[in-house]
């Protein structure tokens, strides 16, 4: 019962979020056309965003939303610390890298909303200490380091294939790349300041984008295989039938060679859906290759034999 359930408990809880987002996108658009002077639309934009991401932790738009309304109020220290929860979520995501560069590169639009109904108040500076003014340029150092790694790596070999060597060498890289960048969070969360935060997380983007790019080759490999494994194991049998029809033994031959038609073309059809998502299928044509072949004997062969 479990099992079934929890698919429709998540799919449940991802449109209610959306639907709690979309509604607090639309008090935000009206409270900005009233010049964010109606607290009770600024008040039910943000209980809609909020509870958006209390359906879904995942729903990155809400991070932007909240971090959109507290910006536009003057509080640039709790919009960033949303924008960093929705760092952690989605490190990719470009509405969250576009509105943290907004905020980082000027003073926001003065608070409109009226001293009778304030929802939030601008931080207080707070100047770091030499001590974490040295902690920083260090976990700088460090960030500026893996990025330089980064950018010398041969991205030829991150490919999709079906070499177990070569997988267990993507397998390795990624699990590096991995504890790098969860060692690097650890000590950029040891930092104070919410600004600094999310900004040595933004340059970490790079790293989450590469550590995708190895995910993504090791689903394709996983394809790749699954797909030649299906091809090895009509081969084998291709080959069995072959060697039974060689040696007299009696069977349906016409209506197996029939399947193994089937079978191939039917392969032939999974190899031009890996192609079009981009997977060099090219590593499956040798094996391909010679199951048709082998079909294609057993074919002349049994074509000899009728006539």
């Amino acid at each position: 019962m479990t099992a079934t359930r929890a698919p429709f408990i998540h799919r449940y809880r991802h449109e209610e979020s959306e639907n709690h987002c979309h509604r607090g996108v639309e008090c935000l658009l009206l409270a900005e056309e009233e010049g964010f002077q109606n607290r009770e639309l600024l008040t039910e934009a943000s209980d809609a965003f909020l509870s958006a991401i209390q359906h879904y932790r995942q729903n990155t738009q809400a991070y932007v939303g909240i971090a959109y309304l507290l910006w536009r109020l003057g509080d640039n220290a709790r919009a960033l610390q949303y924008l960093e929860e929705g760092l952690r979520s989605q490190p990719s995501d470009p509405d969250v890298h576009a509105l943290i560069r907004t905020i980082s590169g000027y003073a926001p639009p003065s608070s409109r909303v009226t001293e009778e109904a304030p929802l939030a108040s601008p931080p207080k500076a707070n100047p770091a200490s030499a001590a974490g003014d040295a902690r920083i340029a260090e976990i700088q150092h460090k960030v500026l380091r893996i990025r330089q790694k980064i950018d010398d790596e041969n991205t030829r070999l991150i490919r999709p294939t079906i070499n177990p060597h070569e997988i267990e060498l993507l397998q390795e890289q990624l699990a590096q790349w991995e504890a790098t960048y969860h060692d690097i969070l650890e000590d950029i969360d040891t930092l104070d300041t919410f600004h600094t935060r999310v900004m040595l997380t933004c340059e970490l983007s790079v790293l989450q984008d590469r550590i995708l790019d190895y995910h993504s080759a090791l689903q394709c490999a996983e394809e790749l295989m699954s797909l030649d494994d299906k091809i090895q194991a009509v081969s084998r049998a291709v080959k069995e039938t072959h060697e039974a029809f060689e040696a007299g033994k009696p069977g349906l031959y016409d209506a197996l060679l029939e399947s193994y038609y089937e079978q191939c073309d039917a392969l032939a059809d999974a190899l031009d859906d890996l192609e079009s998502k981009n997977i060099p299928v090219r590593v499956l044509d040798s094996h391909y290759q010679q199951l048709v072949d082998r079909v294609e004997s057993l074919a002349l062969q049994q074509g000899e034999a009728d006539a």
